[in-house]
């Protein structure tokens, strides 16, 4: 039965819940459920209370209310959790919805303004990168003082994530508290626009953030006070960076440095991409993350150092304890499982004292209790339920399983000897850390699954393998980060001992990264999916529960034994990723994602999937946009994969792609292996074992169900044909009509329910080149659906090539405003209905024997217009 206040940190996390989504009514009926079911306990308890004393029921309610029995537990449990409700629903309304007029929040709108404003560091500038493309930013965090836009400036309140594009040197001396004044673009937060999309708008909400600036330069950024902010705080960040400049300078190996600053101070931005990848590949990224295992194993050196090195009594040595689990969480920036750590600890080492019942799960409650009370969205967190996750699934997993693991070792005797002794000690305490550790594992998999996509079958055989390794790293690194400010030759000796280990845990964990299997990337798991998973680990951790010696009652062993069984095969069940949609027989579907300036069409057919093109000039198109619309679908193979060209912004998410899908088979043009970056996407392929196949004009490839790709160029060799010359009286600058562009694969699918042309990036050159087709075979090019060639860019063909293919409806991939008006007059003055997922997101057409119906993925969609329809009026 829950204790009090694990209840009253349960309703508080059910009312914050409700709170984010503004279901007042659900709480209001959940309310009553909860006192009645309360009230009727209470009285349940009572009467039985009565019968047994042959006392009247009103003496003896106030009895049952403070007795330990079941029904006066469940009471107490029911209405404390009635209050955590009430609560928890206040602190969501009061965090996500209670705004005054002069709040960003109301402020900013869905298109970006210029702006200036002021504001008040929250947390020093963290500096990113990325390898390719080149690219360098800095993101601030701010509390906003006031706005200025035009000549109107006013007050206002909110939380603004800045980021500083094409930063200088001089964002290194912005400190926390600093008050700046920036000049940017200010938006809301982005929604997502493609299915599987990470919603970054609910994000920032969920972390306090209520508008984003874009500035473009560092010259926009300007120190008006320095010294704000908290003292606490502000101390903790200029000792965290004093620490890591002392810390990098007596580590000879820069990537090993960066990972003590990891492991120790959480200094996160130095660490390798390539490091990270191997980690999260191995089932062991949680070691990088400060978190309740970091705390737990430097309080226990630090326990250690002063229990036997110093002699401490133990009431000294919980206080120390105590006073560095506080400091080291305040060092290393407050983040939720290193503070769900520090109280845990602290509640443990207090009630000690106190000569108190120390309760683990309460302990865990309490937690959870003071970080939601300080910042409610906390609780949609990931790290924030890892953290408790994990150590619910050790509490109610592993501790009865660890128990059931000793009794059934063979005791020791008196006489056994000192060989035996040891090796029983090993054996019980090697079972217990993987107990524990699988124990875990099991607790935290469908989280992980859930948000990352991501299954480490290997996680508990790798943490066992580092465990002992990263054990040393951390009390090596704490002794050289101890030293590291007194410099000499000690110092050195232990930051170049802290190095070698961190490398040795560096090559260590690549190694296990290597073996195969190691990560298994799967669709994303329904909500219901998580929630009968974690339904049958909790039967199973309610099977597993014994009486204080251990036996198991006649009448439940039958019980707990369906309730143990069936609940892990519940749960392993849950866990498999729902399938794809199926596609009916003589229809089609296809997606084209809004990537911004990129190309992404996904055509799912009853036979499979084929994606044509792949990249955008967004950062990592293929990990943030393009594979998780693949996993919304339930997709986990490409069957095929077209490439037009080798430009980035149609390949760039090749490689993240060919990381976390099953590709079938490349097909690419004539021309594509001319280019560079052709050449060495080829040699990726090659590398991966994934087939590629050259297709010249006429070739066709069948895609299943009876959908077939016909290929209509680029012809090897073949320059722009004589009499389509006639068509350009003067070539535009910039646009050569034999250029890689004018090389694209232009593929036309053909299909039971209807036809789509994707002519990828051709320009003028390449349209002729077409048209020439059209004028010899008139319904060579016609199609229902049309993707606008080079997203929208200048082509005097535009309005031709729209007569010629004569398409219901044309699709635009491009950023808001790219497409050039007189383009997009063309199309619909030939009477096409032009959609571009700038304005709604990812656009999906469905082809069948219904007709085509299309919609974007935030507003409403409908059916295409018929083919060769009146013309519609052009944009002004």
């Amino acid at each position: 039965m829950p204790r009090p206040l694990f209840a009253l940190t349960l309703g508080l996390m059910g009312g914050i819940a409700l709170g984010r989504a503004g279901a007042a009514a659900a709480l209001f009926a959940l309310l009553a459920a909860l006192l009645l079911a309360g009230v009727a306990a209470l009285g349940g308890g009572s009467c039985a209370l009565w019968r047994r004393r042959g006392t009247p029921a009103g003496p003896g309610a106030g009895g049952c209310f403070s007795g330990s029995g079941g029904a006066a537990l469940a009471a107490r449990a029911l209405l404390w959790g009635a209050l955590g409700l009430v609560l928890g629903f206040q602190l969501a309304w009061l965090h996500y919805h209670a705004r005054p007029p002069q709040h960003l929040a109301r402020l900013a709108g869905e298109r970006a303004r210029r702006v200036v404003l002021v504001g008040r560091l929250l947390q020093p500038p963290q500096h990113c990168r990325v390898p390719s493309p080149p690219l360098a930013w800095t993101s601030l965090l701010l509390r906003a003082v006031r706005l200025e836009h035009g000549a109107e400036a006013r007050e206002v309140q909110g939380v603004v994530r800045a980021f500083v594009w094409r930063s200088g040197p001089q964002l290194a001396l912005l400190h926390y508290g600093d008050l700046v004044r920036l000049s940017g673009d200010l938006e809301r937060p982005r929604r997502p626009t493609n299915p599987g999309q990470f919603d970054w708008r609910a994000y920032c909400a969920d972390r306090g953030v209520h508008a984003v600036l874009s500035v473009p330069r560092w010259g926009a950024c300007e120190v008006l006070e320095r010294g704000g902010g908290s003292p606490v705080w502000r101390w903790a960040h200029r000792a965290r960076a004093w620490l890591w400049e002392r810390l990098r300078a007596a580590v000879p190996d820069e990537q090993a440095a960066a990972l003590l600053g990891s492991v120790l101070l959480g200094v996160r931005e130095e660490l390798d991409g390539a490091v990270r990848e191997a980690f999260v590949a191995s089932g062991t990224v949680h070691l990088l993350a400060i978190s309740g295992l970091h705390l737990a194993l430097l309080a226990g050196l630090v326990g250690l150092v002063l229990r036997r090195g110093l002699r401490l009594g133990p009431r000294a040595c919980a206080l120390a304890i105590m006073g560095f689990a506080l400091g080291y969480a305040v060092l290393t920036g407050g983040r939720p499982p290193v503070v769900r750590a520090a109280v845990m600890l602290l509640a443990l080492l207090v009630a000690r004292l106190l000569a108190r019942e120390r309760s683990a799960v309460d302990a865990l409650a309490l937690a959870a209790l003071v970080i939601l009370l300080a910042e409610p969205g906390c609780l949609f967190s990931t790290g924030f339920q890892l953290s408790f996750a994990a150590v619910l699934g050790l509490l109610w997993l592993g501790q009865p399983l660890v128990q059931r693991w000793q009794r059934w070792l063979p005791p020791v005797g008196a006489r056994a000897s000192r060989r035996r002794r040891w090796a029983l000690l090993g054996l019980a305490r090697g079972g217990a850390l993987a107990i524990g550790s699988a124990a875990a594992w099991l607790a935290t998999a469908p989280l992980v699954l859930g948000a990352f996509h991501l299954l480490s079958p290997y996680a508990v055989l790798a943490n066992l393998l580092v465990g002992g390794l990263f054990t040393l790293v951390l009390a090596v690194g704490l002794v050289a980060l101890v030293l590291a400010p007194l410099g000499g030759w000690l110092a050195a000796a232990a930051g170049g001992a802290a190095g070698g280990l961190a490398a040795a845990l560096e090559r260590a964990v690549g190694w296990l990264a290597s073996w195969p299997g190691s990560a298994i990337y799967l669709p994303r798991l329904a909500p219901w999916q998580l929630g009968v998973c974690y339904a049958g680990l909790a039967a199973a951790a309610w099977a597993l529960a014994r009486a204080p010696d251990g036996a198991v009652p006649g009448r439940h062993r039958r019980a707990r034994a369906l309730a143990l069984w069936g609940g892990l095969v519940l749960a392993v069940l849950a866990l498999v990723p729902p399938g794809p949609e199926p596609v009916p027989a003589g229809s089609m579907r296809l997606t084209v994602l809004d990537l911004g300036h990129g190309a992404a069409a996904v055509l799912e057919t009853p036979g499979g999937v084929a994606l044509f093109d792949c990249g955008s000039r967004r950062l990592r198109p293929g990990e943030r946009y393009i594979v998780p619309a693949l996993w919304a679908r339930g997709h986990r193979r490409v069957d095929h994969l077209f490439l037009s060209h080798a430009d980035h912004d149609h390949t760039s998410g090749l490689q993240e792609l060919l990381a976390r899908m099953e590709l079938g088979r490349v097909y690419v043009g004539a021309g594509f292996a001319r280019a560079r970056s052709g050449r060495r996407l080829l040699a990726q392929l090659a590398a991966a074992g994934v087939p590629v196949r050259t297709l010249r004009p006429g070739e066709r490839v069948g895609l299943g169900g009876g959908v077939l790709a016909e290929v209509l160029a680029p012809p090897a060799g073949l320059p722009v044909p004589a009499p389509a010359q006639a068509l350009l009286s003067a070539p535009a600058a910039g646009s050569p009509l034999a250029g890689q562009n004018d090389a694209s694969l232009v593929v036309r699918v053909v299909g039971p329910g209807g036809r789509v042309l994707l002519p990828g990036d051709i320009e003028e050159g390449g349209t002729a080149r077409l048209l020439e087709l059209a004028a010899a075979d008139p319904g060579r090019l016609q199609a229902e659906v049309l993707l606008v060639p080079h997203h929208g860019g200048p082509n005097r063909l535009s309005g031709a090539l729209a007569r010629a293919v004569r398409p219901q409806l044309v699709l635009v991939s491009a950023p808001e405003g790219h497409a050039r008006p007189e383009v997009v007059c063309a199309y619909e003055d030939a009477g096409a209905l032009l959609v571009e997922t700038a304005r709604g997101g990812a656009i999906s057409v469905a082809f069948g024997p219904q007709g085509l119906r299309y919609r974007s993925y935030l507003d409403e969609g409908g059916s295409a217009p018929a083919a060769g329809g009146p013309p519609r009026a052009g944009r002004p």
